[in-house]
């Protein structure tokens, strides 16, 4: 097919929910936008829900309603965004489909580690996930949802690794952070998967171990969070007295969470399942210095920049936040010494910023409109 000819295909981006503060409904809108971005003029978007007013968006509440929805019957691609059941993507399994029908997997979370209320929703979710075999090709967030699919038995089919954009917050640097104590971060849903009870528990050994001024804030949209495990942390932090510590912020408007992202020196996450983890290159791009477990994604996503624990070992990690919170304050008195102790090695935090800048970057919206480009193209080259 021609580039001007495929340029002018009609395409069809599905996603149940195109929710703002949710990052499978951004990257669904960013599909949208770097298809248009480069060339692709007849793009809509269909779903249930839409936050994202600039869209061509068309209602569609299950398989039924899509299948007879004009636009997606005549488009030559679609593209289903997935990350747990919907009825929407039932319509994968329809034999008289026509059309390109590529999925972008974004992982699901197990259910051991998800309330209890939406266990049968999770199975539901892997159960569906047979029906990727109707696809045309998949597309991925990561080295680690790939090898998901793999263990849920979709194979043989063109895999690529699409890596989500990541263009905010502003870059920043370690070595320009405010020095009058070590800023801590946490940022996103409030759920038991996220271990934020974990870090909560390693805070309270990482007080007895370290003389240093710490402060962690919690960010997230707790709209979309489990309000029982909101709760329990809240008692959590009470019961161990880190009043003065901890910060629960909750949902911030964007302007308040570009200041803490600025602000901040290291990003911590004790997430037990991630399928590519968006915060991590969010804080490397602000400069912060990313403390993780090593569940899923989070032990490829940072390359190095950081620093990974053993899922679940919260001695580990109190062990590891003291480290690095001794290597920041060593590093605001020389920004030039190699003082942060880093899986890739000791660096300094000019070097630290150097290179999380460039590695960050590497996910930018630009760079990622490039893969999407030659993505559709390997689509319909490969399925001539």
């Amino acid at each position: 097919m021609s580039n001007s000819k495929l340029k002018n295909i009609r395409i069809s981006i599905v996603c149940p929910w195109f929710l703002r503060g949710d990052a499978v409904g951004h990257s669904a809108n960013d599909y949208y936008n770097a298809l248009r971005e480069t060339g692709f003029s007849n793009v809509r978007a269909l779903g249930v829900r839409n936050d994202f007013p600039d869209m061509n968006f068309e209602l569609c509440e299950d398989a039924k309603s899509l299948e007879e929805n004009r636009w997606f019957r005549q488009s030559d691609l679609i593209v289903y965004h997935f990350a747990i059941h919907h009825e929407l993507f039932e319509a994968l399994g329809n034999p008289k489909k026509t059309g390109k029908h590529v999925v972008c997997f974004h992982n699901v979370t197990p259910k051991h580690l998800m309330p209890k209320r939406i266990w049968d929703v999770i199975d539901r979710s892997f159960a569906q996930i047979a029906l990727f075999k109707n696809a045309d090709a998949i597309w991925v967030d990561s080295r680690e949802n790939s090898e998901e699919l793999t263990r849920q038995s979709i194979k043989d089919l063109p895999f690529i690794e699409l890596p989500i954009a990541v263009d905010r917050p502003a870059i920043g640097a370690l070595e320009d952070k405010p020095t009058r104590q070590i800023d801590l971060m946490c940022v996103g849903r409030f759920f038991s998967s996220k271990g934020i009870l974990d870090i909560v528990d390693a805070l309270a050994k990482v007080k007895r171990m370290t003389n240093r001024h710490f402060v962690l804030r919690l960010v997230g949209n707790t709209d979309f969070s489990d309000p029982e495990y909101i709760r329990e942390v809240k008692e959590r932090v009470c019961l161990y007295g880190l009043g003065e510590n901890v910060d629960f912020i909750g949902k911030v408007d964007e302007v308040t969470l570009a200041r803490v992202f600025r602000q901040s020196h290291v990003l911590v996450s004790a997430s037990y399942h991630e399928g590519f983890c968006v915060p991590v290159i969010e804080g490397l791009r602000a400069g912060m210095i990313p403390v993780t477990y090593d569940a899923g994604n989070l032990r490829w996503i940072a390359g190095g920049r950081g620093r990974t624990v053993t899922t679940g070992n919260v001695d580990g990690l109190a062990d590891t936040l003291v480290e690095i919170i001794e290597g920041v304050a060593e590093s605001f008195d020389d920004p030039a010494a190699p003082v942060l102790p880093l899986d890739g090695g000791m660096k300094s935090a000019q070097q630290f910023s150097k290179d999380a800048k460039t590695y960050a970057s590497s996910f930018s919206f630009d760079n990622f409109t490039g893969r999407l480009e030659r993505a559709v193209t390997h689509v319909f080259e490969t399925n001539a």
